[in-house]
């Protein structure tokens, strides 16, 4: 009887042709974040997370995360920026049940300027306002009050929580 690894499950599922796929990207800046709030969410529950957004047919997730930072943004980030490996969060129902999975892609600037920015908040004339009515650079200690909670691990992968 064959064993299937952990690994080897973990693919099985994701290879499935009923998973829901979005794709992003986790933009950091001096150890600040790039979240975007929903347009029509409401500020009251934590409902921001990083730019992202479905994945086109024949689309490669690379390539639609570029394509989705774009599109609610406006940031046009030169592909040599992104780390190439994607990481992958998974998305539970609250039954437990595997619903999706978010691939993103990571990227860290030094300046703002390579993204066309002179602030850590992104003009809302850049927004695509039918998605996304706020953007902006987060540190650490707003982003885990305001982030959704399906996309905490990113912070907790690539933010450095700083105590006073």
């Amino acid at each position: 009887m064959e064993v299937l690894k952990f690994d080897g499950f973990i693919n099985e599922i994701v290879n499935r042709q009923s998973l829901k796929k979005t794709a992003g990207v986790a933009l950091i800046y001096q150890n600040k974040i790039l979240l975007v709030h929903p347009t029509g969410a409401g500020w009251k529950r934590a409902a921001c997370g990083i730019p992202k957004g479905g994945i086109e047919p024949g689309e490669e997730p690379f390539d639609a995360a570029l394509r989705e930072l774009k599109e609610e943004t406006g940031i046009l980030l030169a592909p040599n920026l992104l780390d190439p490996d994607p990481q992958v969060v998974n998305f539970y129902s609250k039954d437990g049940a595997f619903k999706g999975q978010l691939i993103y892609f990571m990227a860290e600037i030094n300046d703002l300027s390579v993204v066309g920015l002179d602030s850590t908040k992104v003009p809302k004339s850049q927004l695509q306002e039918k998605e996304v009515d706020w953007a902006k650079f987060v540190d650490p200690n707003e982003a885990y009050s305001i982030t959704s909670r399906g996309q905490l691990l990113i912070l907790d992968r690539h933010l450095e929580l700083r105590t006073k």
